[in-house]
């Protein structure tokens, strides 16, 4: 899948001393796919779920939720971490998970579709009662989608930045 959004960070810690953060903050579990397919995590007190890898300087996580609490604003972090020119550089890639691409492709494809259908009603008859339904959707689902996710990117960001403490 591809990255919403992405973030370079620079810090003048050492990158073993950066990652050495992980391990204190996240659950690791062996297949963090398993946990986005049944949108359900570990039980765990961590703020984060998910896979590292030392040698590679390379982790995924994912935010821990309980049984009865599903999410479907799912944002996956994938980062790693390299050291250049004499500086500890933190890449930060974030991913909608697998349902939420499911969901926002289901909103956007049903939006562009409903505009075609409003533009072709209008084209044909001035149906004022169709072209408000049409108008609902259009400003309603994909706008407050589209907020709702920023929302998520925003806090998903700001705990990172705690995580790596870049404030």
């Amino acid at each position: 899948m591809f990255s919403i959004r992405e973030m370079d960070y620079e810090t003048n810690e050492e990158s073993e001393r950066a990652f050495s953060r992980i391990p204190w903050a996240v659950e690791k579990v062996e297949d963090l796919n398993r946990q986005l397919i049944s949108n359900r995590s570990v039980s765990t007190t961590r703020p984060w779920i998910g896979e590292y890898d030392k040698e590679k300087m390379e982790f995924r996580l994912i935010e821990p939720r309980g049984f009865f609490e599903p999410s479907f604003l799912q944002v996956v972090v994938r980062g790693r971490i390299a050291f250049r020119n004499d500086r500890t550089t933190i890449n930060i890639k974030l991913r909608l998970g697998l349902q939420a691409f499911l969901v926002f492709l289901m909103i956007y494809l049903l939006t562009a579709v409903m505009m075609v259908e409003a533009i072709s009603s209008v084209m044909s008859s001035v149906d004022k009662a169709n072209i408000a339904g049409y108008a609902l959707w259009i400003l309603v689902f994909p706008v407050l989608g589209t907020f709702l996710l920023n929302r998520k990117l925003n806090a998903v960001e700001k705990k990172i930045e705690n995580l790596f403490d870049l404030r």
